[in-house]
Formats: C-alpha cells, sequence, structure tokens
C-alpha cells in the first residue's frame, strides 16, 4: 500500500494559518458567555466556524436560546459535550443527527437494497492526508503518496477535507458507491494546489498504464479548482485532462465552466425526511449570492456525517459541505451509473442527471438518483 499527502479547496489559508497558531481549532466554550446567543459566534475566525463544536465541553452552557437551524448548521463529533437536555433547544438531538446525516438520502439507500453499490468500479480522490485504515475504506482502498519538491514534513498532515471527499462516494456505510474501490493521492498541504493535481494525475496515469481493463480508474474527483495564475502549470493541467480523457478517465473537479454551469449545493436539515426532495434547498451561499442559481441542480453536500480521521470508527457531522461535498456526490452517481454501463461518458451522466431533476418544494432543482439509474437502464433496453 502507498502512502501520500494531501491538499484541497477554499480552506488552504485559513488551515496554514492554523498550523501557525499552534491552537486547537473551533469554539472554545471559554469565549463565549454562559447562556448562548447565535450573535455571539459572528465574529469567530472562519477557521473556527469550520470545527464548530467538534470535541468541545459545552455543558455549564445554556444554549436554549439557539435555534434548530443554526445548530444544524454547524460541526460537532461524538466527543461534543452538550448542556443538559433543559439546557437545549427543543428538538435538538445531536446522537441523532450524528446517525441521520450518514444516510445519502433521496432514497440512494433504495438503490443499494437492489445490488447497485457501485461494485467494480475503480474511482480516484485527490486531496491531503488521511487516515486509510478507516472502516469506512478497509478492504477497498489504495492509497497513493505524492512527494512533491515544494513541500516541508510538517505540510503531510492529516485533514478533514479528504476523508470527507472521500467518505461521500466510496464511504462503505455512508457512500453513494459503498463497494468502489477507492485509489486515493494524498498530497501536501503546502497551498501548491494546481501543482501537487498535476503531480497526482501524472502519477495516476501511471497507475491505470499497469492495471487491468476491469480494474482501470474510472473518475477522478477532486474537490477543488485549478488557479490560472500560473500559465505553465495550467497548461500542464490542462494537457494533462486531456491524456486522461484519452484513456478514458474523467476528471472532475470545481470548474465554472463545467460543474459550476449546471449545479449548485445544498441539502435537507436533519429535523427533516432526508428522502424527500422536496426537503432540499440551496446552501446559504447560493442562496445569498447575486449567481443566477434557478435553473441549476442541487448536489447534496450540507447536513452530512463523514468519517474522521481521529479513529478508524470516529465520524463528524457537518452542517456546511459547500461544493467540496457536491463534487464527490455526483462522482458516486456516476459510479452507480457505471456498475450499470460502462460505457457511458460522463457527458452522457451528465445529460441524464439533468433529464431527470426533480423539484424541491419551493421549485428548486434537486438532483434524483432513482429516476437517474431507471434512465440509465433504459439505455440498455
Amino acid at each position: 500500500m502507498k502512502r501520500i499527502f494531501l491538499t484541497s479547496c477554499l480552506i488552504i489559508s485559513m488551515i496554514l494559518s492554523l498550523a501557525a497558531q499552534e491552537k486547537k481549532p473551533g469554539y472554545n466554550p471559554e469565549d463565549y458567555p454562559d447562556v448562548l446567543k447565535e450573535k455571539d459566534f459572528e465574529k469567530a475566525a472562519n477557521v473556527d466556524k469550520i470545527y464548530g463544536f467538534i470535541n468541545w465541553n459545552y455543558q455549564s452552557k445554556d444554549m436554549t436560546q439557539l435555534s434548530l437551524k443554526f445548530l444544524a448548521l454547524q460541526a460537532f463529533d461524538d466527543r461534543t459535550i452538550w448542556p443538559s437536555k433543559e439546557k437545549q433547544p427543543e428538538g435538538f438531538q445531536p446522537d441523532q443527527w450524528l446517525e441521520t446525516g450518514k444516510e445519502p438520502g433521496l432514497k440512494v439507500r433504495a438503490l443499494h437494497q437492489k445490488g447497485i453499490r457501485g461494485k467494480g468500479i475503480s474511482v480516484a480522490v485527490f486531496d491531503k492526508l488521511i487516515n486509510p485504515d478507516h472502516q469506512e475504506f478497509s478492504g477497498r482502498i489504495v492509497y497513493h503518496e505524492i512527494k512533491s519538491p515544494l513541500a516541508e514534513d510538517f505540510q503531510y498532515r492529516l485533514h478533514f477535507h479528504g476523508i470527507s471527499c472521500a467518505s461521500i462516494p466510496c464511504g462503505k456505510t455512508l457512500g453513494i458507491a459503498p463497494q468502489a474501490t477507492l485509489h486515493y493521492f494524498a498530497v501536501p498541504d503546502d497551498g501548491n494546489n494546481s501543482y501537487n493535481y498535476c503531480l497526482a494525475l501524472e502519477e495516476l496515469l501511471e497507475v491505470n498504464a499497469k492495471l487491468p481493463k476491469e480494474k482501470k480508474i474510472r473518475a477522478v474527483s477532486i474537490s477543488d479548482g485549478i488557479s490560472r495564475k500560473n500559465p505553465d502549470i495550467y497548461k500542464r493541467w490542462e494537457a494533462l485532462v486531456h491524456k486522461a480523457q484519452e484513456d478514458g478517465v474523467a476528471v472532475i473537479y470545481s470548474d465554472l465552466k463545467t460543474t459550476h454551469a449546471v449545479f449548485t449545493w445544498g441539502g435537507c436539515p436533519p429535523f427533516r425526511d432526508r428522502e424527500n426532495p422536496e426537503n432540499y434547498d440551496y446552501s446559504s451561499w447560493p442562496r445569498n449570492s447575486d449567481e443566477k442559481h434557478s435553473e441549476k441542480i442541487i448536489l447534496p453536500a450540507d447536513f452530512r456525517t463523514t468519517a474522521h480521521n481521529r479513529e478508524e470508527n470516529a465520524y463528524v457531522y457537518w452542517g456546511e459541505g459547500g461544493f467540496s461535498w457536491a463534487i464527490p456526490y455526483f462522482v458516486g452517481l456516476a459510479v452507480l451509473a457505471w456498475s450499470l454501463d460502462e460505457e457511458l461518458t460522463i457527458e452522457e451522466i451528465c445529460r441524464l442527471i439533468k433529464e431527470t431533476k426533480t423539484k424541491t418544494f419551493d421549485g428548486r432543482y434537486v438532483v434524483n438518483p432513482l429516476g437517474f439509474i431507471e434512465a440509465v437502464k433504459k439505455l440498455q433496453e
């Protein structure tokens, strides 16, 4: 088993600053009053908002003035200590939310029950260092180590982003395609994302050339964009993507002309039925942005539980996942489709997802996994 180390999306600068300050991230209860109000958290640093209540002790606090909507958007894990029930808002059920967050939703489990689980398909994820021994990936992960001449030793460290992005498409109990083979390419957390992805894609193409046809990697999931600031690196990236496409490997990442043109992200709060598409909505950023999202399709990304690097059986709940969690969801659906028809192109998969979309209560579009797979089956008739 190879070893590698990671990188990722919008959070790089925050993580680098975190390394510098050498403190536990999240909402330190010592910084907050005994009776909590939502406005108390508004001035928290961005990195602390990401980690939220993870592994903090709030037993002495009064949270009754916090809304379920606010708490549903926070992060926490099985080590978070909450106040007694009388000091919690009515309906707050963090243990249950942690469990229901493992569900892919939108009746994906019904597909699994029919044997549509991604078996026989290999997919790759490029991201930061993770714990490859987590039970979500046991027996189905091939771990590749990407060493960069630009990175220093401290930049090879475990990171929540990568293990979450691997959980969503391939997690054994919470993934869209729980029987797919995961090739994880870990890259350093040194801020040189685009360069590191080039190294990883070069390695992937070498690996794929040696694999038998039935085990070749079909797609790469990268929850990040590719910078154009360095023209040479961008040109190198485009050439590698072209080569990958020629070799039958779809490279899926955050690109304004492709993924962002068709999809947006959102989710179903944990206090509603996540199987019902009517309960889904945009995340806060798309809803409040000036971009036109009315025709875009929601990919579930928020209110999800993923694997946790801390231990082999640890999990963490994320209130907001952003497009980082949406990209691997799309890749997971593609894997399910390929398990039925290996000849499908990524363009055909995208077309079928668009043709089978359904609507939320507010009339927004959301992905329809059952309808999508039925459309894939009809192509075979």
